[in-house]
C-alpha cells in the first residue's frame, strides 16, 4: 500500500501544483490517476518516485519514503516519459544490461522477450534504438520498467505514442500485475483506456481529490467533466 499524507508541491511557493493531497492506493489494484494539461501529474508522480521535493508524507508498506527507497528502491519502477539511454544498442542488448543492471536472473529475460512481443516489438529487438521509432522507444522503455518485478508501478502516460494492439496488450498487462498483486498507478488522458484497466480514479487539479471506485455503472466521462477545472 500507498500512503500519501498531505502532500504539497510547487515551483514556487505561493502557486503550489499539488495541495495537500492525501490518499491510499492499495495494493492488487490499478489506480487512474486523471487531470488537464499542468494538474500536477507528472509532479505527484516524480514525488512519489523520490525525484522531486514535496511537503508532506510519503509511506509504502507503512515505511517512510526516504528510508524505503534507501533499502527497497528497487521495488519501484516508473515510466515517465523517457527514452531509453545508451541508444547505440540494439533492443535485445538494451534489456539485457537492464536484466543484468537489476542483477535479475533469465526468468526476467523470457519475460522481457514475452513483453516484447506482446508489445509487438519483438521483430525490432535486433536494431539499434537509435533507429527507433517513437512508439517503439516507448514499449522498450515500457518492457524494461514492467520486467523489473518490483511491487509497485508508476506509469506517466503510458499509451501516448502505442499503436491500437498495443495499448489492448498494455490493458492486458496491468490486469496480470493487478491479479499478481502489485500496485500499479497510470496517468492516460485516454479515457477508454483508465475506464477498462483501473480499479479507482483521483483526479488531480479537484478542489477535493478523493479516490473514486470504478463500478459498472461509473461514467468516467462525466466525471472528468465535473472534476476537471476549467472545462
Amino acid at each position: 500500500m500507498i500512503k500519501i499524507r498531505q502532500l504539497s508541491f510547487g515551483y514556487q511557493k505561493d502557486r503550489p501544483i499539488l495541495q495537500d493531497i492525501s490518499l491510499d492506493f492499495d495494493e492488487g489494484k490499478v489506480h487512474g490517476i486523471l487531470g488537464m494539461n499542468g494538474a500536477g501529474k507528472t509532479s505527484f508522480f516524480k514525488a512519489l518516485t523520490g525525484s522531486l521535493p514535496y511537503d508532506g508524507n510519503i509511506l509504502f508498506n507503512e515505511k517512510g519514503q526516504s528510508d524505503f527507497l534507501a533499502t527497497q528502491r528497487n521495488q519501484i519502477s516508473s515510466y515517465l516519459g523517457q527514452e531509453p539511454t545508451y541508444d547505440f544498442l540494439t533492443g535485445r542488448e538494451y534489456l539485457k544490461s537492464q536484466i543484468n543492471l537489476r542483477g535479475l536472473d533469465d526468468e526476467a529475460f523470457r519475460f522481457a522477450m514475452d513483453l516484447a512481443k506482446r508489445l509487438r516489438f519483438d521483430k525490432w529487438l535486433d536494431t539499434r534504438i537509435s533507429n527507433y521509432s517513437l512508439g517503439s522507444l516507448c514499449k522498450i522503455e515500457l518492457t524494461s520498467q514492467i520486467l523489473c518485478g518490483g511491487n509497485y508501478l508508476i506509469l506517466d502516460e503510458p499509451t501516448n505514442s502505442l499503436d491500437a494492439h498495443s495499448i489492448i496488450s498494455l490493458r492486458h498487462i496491468l490486469e496480470q500485475l493487478r491479479l499478481e498483486g502489485k500496485t500499479v498507478l497510470v496517468s492516460s488522458h485516454n479515457l477508454d483506456f483508465l475506464n477498462k484497466t483501473c480499479d479507482t480514479f483521483a483526479f488531480l487539479g479537484d478542489n477535493s481529490v478523493k479516490l473514486i471506485i470504478n463500478t459498472e455503472d461509473f461514467d468516467l466521462e462525466q466525471e472528468y467533466l465535473k472534476r476537471t477545472p476549467g472545462v
